[in-house]
């Protein structure tokens, strides 16, 4: 098909900013119209790139820019029908900053029930299960949702962009089929999203709704089926959700890729993004060994001295070191000890890390923690020049998480043992990537785990031969002597 290419601005109505006005160069402009075509061809459609490539940026340009046209051209209508945009991000914060980022005047954010009812809040906040609460709240509280949905509803009918979380996304889905509109849903983080539907809700919890509310009930059973003790999100559901998505992603899981067809007929296209402009090249130090947790009393002491003096170097060459912390007891133990050496740290545990990072010489982030996925976390810092690493495992329920038979049924056993291993490769790499941000400056990281070698390797083989000066360390206690070297 002929591409779409907007070589002269759009005439916009006076409440909407053109896109034009969000491009930063004629090089971005050509890779956003690039992605939109894409966008409207191929999918059910991969945007793969390396951290930092400005993935989520031109994804969210690229489904605003098929809005624009929605609304102001009628031959692109006619062309395509009518299509309704949903940009679908993993938080609620990362939400709300897209949103103000790229949505403010042509977007609608649809919000969970607890964030429009202070009343179903203030259940939640005396530690019930969500649904349970929900159920409490529709059957006993002046519920102020509905009003919400009204509004959603409105919005989609004025052609504006719903931008929601990868839990709800499924509502605008089949409300745009309701009005007979084609979804185009943008997952951003994409791992984030299969790793949430591929997990079920305990039965415990839907039959306690169903004491509490029959109606909340019957609409649970409607989306979900019931799978030994576990509720699933039924096939037609899940099928539906992923014939036409965009999901954009670092560490998309490769077997899911290569085997998408089996889940959903059709064949996941993939496009890649690439930045221009100058590239440093990264040092990795890594210790060749693995750094298990059932013997962290056996190297918890070599590592903590190997840490404390990665820390003293760096801090008075740079003034601040990232940590990516394997687990909430290690960054208790690291913010511990370097606090007690004198050294100003702040750890995602303290509810107040975001008004201390600038004043901070050590910023330790725990992979899966609170932090995790948050929106640029070091906000105030631009860059983390050396960043320290701890890999984070799985336990064995971890690995094997409850799994809709269908998945299994189609997948196989196989291939979703390698999906849940590509998952862990995912979150240990998006960990050390908090920190790294600026691809023009030169980083080191200092990575006490062989594992993270083969995450790169599985992911990124080129990038780790091409653009990475690799260092390999015997000695754990001879790691913080060579990672001085470079930094």
């Amino acid at each position: 098909m002929e591409d779409v290419l907007l070589e002269e601005p759009i005439e916009v109505p006076v409440n909407i900013i053109s896109i034009y006005r969000f491009y930063r160069s004629e090089a971005e402009r050509k890779k956003v119209e690039r992605l939109m075509n894409a966008m409207l061809h191929k999918r059910p459609l991969l945007v793969r790139g390396f951290f930092g490539e400005g993935k989520s940026r031109a994804g969210a340009l690229s489904g605003r820019g098929v809005a624009e046209l929605m609304l102001l051209n009628k031959s692109f209508v006619k062309r395509y029908g009518r299509i309704q945009v949903i940009f679908a991000c993993p938080l609620r914060a990362l939400r709300d900053e897209v949103y103000k980022t790229y949505f403010f005047d042509i977007g609608f954010v649809l919000k969970a029930h607890d964030e429009v009812c202070p009343l179903l809040k203030q259940r939640l906040r005396q530690g019930k299960e969500y649904l349970i609460a929900l159920a409490e709240h529709l059957k006993s509280d002046t519920c102020l949702y509905s009003k919400h949905i009204g509004h959603l509803k409105q919005a989609m009918q004025n052609g504006r962009v719903v931008v929601t979380t990868h839990t709800l996304s499924i509502l605008p889905v089949v409300l745009s089929y309701a009005m007979k509109r084609k979804p185009l849903v943008i997952f951003d983080e994409a791992e984030d999203f299969l790793e949430r539907v591929s997990r079920g809700l305990n039965e415990d919890i839907v039959e306690a709704v169903k004491r509490i509310d029959i109606k909340l009930y019957r609409k649970i059973r409607r989306m979900l089926q019931k799978e030994q003790h576990q509720y699933f999100m039924r096939y037609t559901t899940f099928k539906q959700l992923l014939r036409d998505s965009v999901f954009i992603s670092a560490t998309f899981p490769r077997v899911i890729e290569e085997n998408y067809h089996l889940l959903v007929d059709r064949e996941l296209e993939v496009t890649w993004l690439f930045s221009v402009g100058e590239k440093r090249q990264d040092v990795m130090v890594i210790y060749k060994g693995k750094l298990l947790w059932k013997d962290y009393p056996k190297w918890k002491p070599t590592v903590q001295s190997q840490v404390a003096e990665l820390v003293r170097v760096t801090t008075s060459k740079y003034g601040v070191v990232g940590i990516a912390s394997r687990n909430y007891q290690l960054t208790r133990d690291l913010e511990a000890v370097l606090s007690s050496m004198g050294f100003k740290v702040v750890s995602d545990l303290d509810p107040d890390f975001r008004s201390k990072i600038l004043s901070s010489e050590v910023i330790i982030v725990t992979t899966k923690g609170r932090l995790y996925r948050g929106i640029n976390i070091l906000r105030g810092i631009s860059d983390v020049p050396v960043v320290i690493g701890f890999y984070q495992g799985a336990e064995p329920k971890e690995h094997y998480p409850p799994i809709s038979d269908y998945i299994l049924e189609h997948c196989g056993e196989e291939i979703f043992k390698t999906y849940v291993r590509e998952l862990v490769y995912a979150k240990n790499l998006q960990s050390l990537y908090r920190f790294i941000r600026q691809r023009k400056n030169r980083h080191i990281m200092v990575l006490f785990d062989w594992r993270f070698h083969e995450a790169f390797y599985h992911f990124f083989r080129n990038k780790l031969y091409d653009e990475i000066v690799r260092v390999e360390v015997d000695g754990l206690s001879r790691v913080s002597d060579v990672a001085k070297l470079y930094i």
